[in-house]
């Protein structure tokens, strides 16, 4: 009985329709990959958000400040003091906070002793596609604006 091995044509055959379907799964992943880092971030910050108007009910005024990888809740008059409340964003991600009314960049949001804030938008990157939410002061809760691809397609 021969044993017959493969050649080297049937080898690169293989190796290439592997290389197609891989390439084929790669696409069908990355987006749903963004849109998990979307949420990820958006649950972080809310979830910061929503603990530090807790503390705050306590009689204390809560700072929520966002970082490059990191949003936390703080004392407000000491931004030195160790957090409260510290949530690590997913890597790749861009998070940013805006005044509604102005639609100017804050690096924070103060919540005061009565676990209110003024309201804000929250802007989330992540690998071209942009997610805003616009965030109660009164309640905290959070309404999804839009979720876009950078250059404003839907």
């Amino acid at each position: 009985m021969t044993r017959r091995a493969f050649t080297l044509i049937e080898s690169l055959a293989v190796v290439a329709l592997l290389a197609i379907a891989m390439s084929t799964l790669a696409v069908g992943v990355a987006p749903s990959v963004e849109a998990a880092k979307l949420r990820d971030a958006r649950s972080a910050v809310l979830d910061t958000d929503a603990r530090a108007r807790v503390l705050a009910r306590g009689g204390s005024v809560i700072r929520l400040t966002l970082g490059d990888d990191a949003v936390w809740a703080h004392a407000a008059g000491d931004p030195q003091a160790t957090p409260l409340v510290h949530r690590s964003l997913p890597a790749g991600t861009a998070v940013s906070i805006r005044a509604t009314a102005s639609d100017q960049p804050r690096s924070g949001v103060r919540i005061g002793a009565d676990g209110r804030s003024e309201d804000y938008v929250l802007a989330i990157t992540a690998g071209g596609r942009v997610s805003e939410t616009l965030v109660a002061g009164l309640t905290g809760y959070a309404f999804e604006r839009r979720v876009t691809e950078i250059g404003g397609r839907p």
